[in-house]
């Protein structure tokens, strides 16, 4: 209609429709750089529906400026956009943690607050929920689902999402050891090629030079392979990838977990039982042993007298429920866990008949 001349009052037609012409703006924001979450402000929104009305005009032989007093649009918009994201990853909170969460929370927070972009990925999506700003690598990094040594990921050079890796000082990712070596070899191929434009040489470098943290633990479970065998499942592991020999290992030992809630006078304790969950873990515990032994729990860590199990868990685990149960922080301090859906049903049945009868 602009082309053909049959609009009149263009700035007043402009002012009552631009959030209906912006609509497909957001979605097409939300889906270039895989952010469902994003949020955009209206001048923002206004700015891009206007390059995008322009460029339309552009093919036609025409620009907004033929158009007076339509506003023009300001900038580049795809520079706008990964000025979004870097505001958005450098708008963080530092929250106290305990253990290696805390390690890699302090790591954000201190690259974050001297204006570093650091991305936070997890291999699972409940995972992603405890770092901060934290999303699955499949998100961020548009990895393939089915894939194999020669797979790359899903990002175009020149992208938003690849502007916005180039600019990464830091990646951490998380429960590293439940995903197959290719996902890491598939995201050091991407790095190396979006990295070209900072760094020609990038293609000999591991990962386009960007550091990158892996966190795991070899303790829990492995990348599943469907009906794998041992050595399957060994080959598929992040160690068996020729980026391990470029990887520095470095052990945590101490669990901060543990010390954090300790005071002087019980220190000795924190120390014994801490060592003994290290040797519970590493299986040192009576040893001698083929790896198979039985676990002799201390006294002190069971419930030794009691008529009714449940009834004696929950007491001791949550005591004063009825005048706490609609306190969060009380609640979220205590958990059972249970062996099998029977006894949680068992505890949950047993929990609601406590309860305030109105309440339930």
């Amino acid at each position: 209609m602009l082309v053909s001349n049959t609009i009149s009052r263009l700035d007043t037609v402009w002012e009552k429709c631009w959030e209906i012409l912006s609509e497909n703006a957001l979605y097409t924001l939300k889906r270039d750089i895989q952010l469902s979450e994003l949020q955009v402000s209206d001048m923002e929104l206004r700015n891009f529906a206007l390059t995008e009305i322009d460029k339309i005009l552009r093919n036609n032989g025409r620009t907004l400026m033929d158009f007076p007093p339509l506003p023009v649009s300001y900038g580049n918009s795809i520079s706008n956009l990964h000025n979004l994201l870097i505001l958005d990853q450098l708008n963080f909170d530092m929250k106290k943690g305990t253990g290696k969460t805390y390690i890699w929370r302090a790591l954000t927070a201190t690259l974050r607050a001297t204006n570093h972009i650091v991305l936070t990925v997890e291999s699972s999506g409940i995972a992603s929920i405890l770092l901060p700003g934290g999303r699955t690598a499949h998100s961020h990094f548009a990895i393939l689902l089915l894939i194999n040594e020669d797979s790359t990921c899903n990002i175009k050079q020149g992208s938003p999402i690849a502007e916005f890796i180039r600019k990464t000082k830091l990646i951490i990712w998380d429960e590293a050891v439940m995903m197959n070596k290719y996902y890491f070899e598939a995201v050091d191929k991407s790095l190396r090629d979006i990295q070209q434009l900072n760094n020609p040489n990038s293609l000999n470098n591991l990962f386009g030079r960007i550091v990158i943290v892996l966190l795991r633990d070899f303790r829990q479970i492995l990348h599943v392979n469907p009906k794998g065998t041992r050595s399957d499942i060994v080959f598929a592991a992040h160690n068996s990838s020729y980026l391990w020999n470029c990887c520095k290992v470095f052990n945590l030992t101490q669990n901060i977990r543990l010390w954090s809630q300790s005071s002087s006078h019980n220190e000795d304790e924190v120390k014994e039982f801490a060592d003994w969950l290290i040797n519970v873990v590493e299986e040192k515990v009576n040893e001698p042993n083929d790896g198979e032994v039985e676990i002799e729990i201390p006294n002190k860590l069971l419930i030794i007298d009691f008529s009714d199990p449940i009834a004696t868990i929950i007491s001791c685990t949550c005591p004063s429920l009825q005048e706490n149960y609609i306190n969060v922080e009380y609640l979220k301090d205590r958990v059972i866990l249970a062996p099998t859906l029977e006894i949680v049903e068992q505890v949950n049945q047993h929990i609601v008949s406590q309860l305030l009868s109105e309440e339930r």
